[in-house]
């Protein structure tokens, strides 16, 4: 845990064991035998926690766990008090997803695009100077454009149209979008049926992914907070393109927009 959750009475700590079926003391004497226990430890290994998915340094770290190791050996976690919106996930091994999943992307040129781009995304980080950036497929139903998403969603996660997909929805707003793009970061989002969104909203969110930046915004006490950042690319499906679908807004779509 966070040195940070020892604060004050210590009810962040207390409620993180709560929730992971520890009775913590009820009377404010043990609840202070406990705090002053855990403060006063001195453990052998300490690790660091990280806020959101991606690279840090060497490592690529996930909500569930972190590949390589860091020069230094320290250990790397995620760690976000905001919880987790991306359902990373493994499922079977590499050899039977080559064999039930990749071989079909062999001469199907949106397939392989697809899923191409699933594994470009944790490579911008490597290509310096490479900005993010986003694809649409556009087309009536049922051509092949959400088979072609489960199957890049195989990359990281679950490919079933379900709660537990990996797949996320275009419905939302600008603010909920930067979250996302956050939980996304150093991997590829991928968003079914534009049509989902305000046609405003779709522009705006668009251009942001692809600029890997948030909106600025005050601190209660005067100065700006952090802005939030990230490192993505993002595959989107939808009946219409993203500029018929803002002229029905009555906007007209951008040159960078389009670019993204």
């Amino acid at each position: 845990m966070q040195l940070s959750m020892l604060a004050g009475d210590g009810a962040a700590f207390r409620s993180a064991l709560l929730s992971q079926g520890f009775m913590t003391p009820t009377d404010a004497k043990r609840r202070g035998w406990l705090t002053e226990y855990l403060q006063s430890r001195a453990p052998a290994e300490l690790v660091r926690h990280v806020p959101r998915v991606g690279w840090h340094g060497r490592c690529y770290v996930l909500p569930e766990e972190t590949l390589g190791t860091s020069p230094s050996g320290e250990r790397v976690i995620f760690h976000s008090e905001a919880g987790i919106e991306a359902r990373f996930s493994q499922r079977g091994t590499l050899e039977r997803w080559r064999q039930d999943l990749a071989r079909l992307c062999i001469g199907n040129s949106r397939f392989a695009f697809a899923t191409a781009t699933a594994f470009a995304g944790p490579l911008l980080a490597w290509a310096a100077g490479t900005p993010g950036g986003g694809f649409q497929l556009t087309g009536p139903t049922s051509i092949g454009k959400t088979t072609a998403y489960l199957i890049a969603a195989s990359v990281f996660g679950k490919g079933t149209e379900n709660d537990q997909s990996y797949i996320q929805k275009w419905r939302g707003t600008s603010n909920g979008f930067e979250y996302l793009g956050e939980q996304h970061n150093d991997a590829t989002l991928i968003l079914d049926e534009m049509g989902a969104i305000d046609a405003i909203e779709a522009g705006l969110v668009a251009y942001m992914l692809a600029d890997g930046a948030g909106k600025s915004r005050a601190k209660a006490g005067g100065g700006l907070r952090q802005k939030p950042t990230w490192r993505t690319l993002f595959l989107s499906s939808g009946e219409v393109s993203l500029e018929q679908h803002m002229r029905t807004a009555g906007k007209v779509m951008k040159g960078g927009q389009e670019v993204g």
